[in-house]
C-alpha cells in the first residue's frame, strides 16, 4: 500500500472575522511548527479551505479527511461555539463530530470519504461563534488540514536485462 497525501490551495475568509492570521498555514505541512489564528469575539466567523487538487489522483483503496487544531475558549465561555464541517458541493455542509462548546486542545479530527470523490469539489469550512458578554472567545489555532488515500500502487515493470527472472 502507498499513501497520497494532498492538501488545500485557497482559503475564502469571512470579513466578519476579528483577528485572522496567517491562514495559509493551515495546509502548509509543517505540522504544529506553524498555525493559522483564527480568533472569534461577538460575532459569526468562518474560513472556508478548498483546491485541494484531483489531478493525476491513483485510484483510492481508502480516503479520508484529516484536521488537525487547538480551541481555547474565554474566560467565561458563555454562548461561544466552534464547529468544523465539509461539503462536497459548496453548499451543503456536514458538521465533523462537533460543534464544541469547551476547549478541544490536540483535537485530530478524522472524516472518511468516499474513495471515488474528486477532491477539487471538498470544501472544508471552520466556522465559530463569540458570546455577547466580555471575555466570551474563541481562539482555534488550525495547524493542518489534508486529505490522505491509500492505494495499491502499480507493479513496476521488469527492465529488458531481468526478463529471465521477472
Amino acid at each position: 500500500m502507498a499513501l497520497d497525501i494532498r492538501r488545500p490551495t485557497s482559503v475564502t475568509d469571512n470579513p466578519t472575522w476579528t483577528t485572522l492570521t496567517d491562514p495559509t498555514y493551515a495546509y502548509d505541512e509543517s505540522g504544529t511548527a506553524t498555525y493559522a489564528t483564527l480568533l472569534c469575539n461577538k460575532v459569526a466567523s468562518a474560513s472556508a479551505y478548498g483546491g485541494i487538487s484531483n489531478a493525476s489522483k491513483p485510484t483510492y483503496t481508502a480516503l479520508s479527511l484529516r484536521i488537525y487544531l487547538d480551541a481555547v475558549f474565554g474566560a467565561d465561555s458563555g454562548d461561544c461555539i466552534f464547529d468544523v464541517s465539509f461539503s462536497l458541493d459548496g453548499k451543503t455542509y456536514t458538521s465533523i463530530d462537533g460543534p464544541w462548546t469547551s476547549d478541544q486542545v490536540g483535537l485530530e479530527l478524522t472524516q472518511t470519504l468516499s474513495t471515488s470523490l474528486d477532491l477539487s469539489t471538498l470544501t472544508i469550512k471552520i466556522s465559530a461563534v463569540g458570546g455577547t458578554g466580555a471575555g466570551q472567545s474563541v481562539s482555534l489555532k488550525v495547524y493542518d488540514i489534508w486529505t490522505e488515500g491509500t492505494y495499491t500502487p502499480a507493479p513496476e515493470p521488469c527492465a529488458a536485462f531481468f526478463m529471465n527472472f521477472c
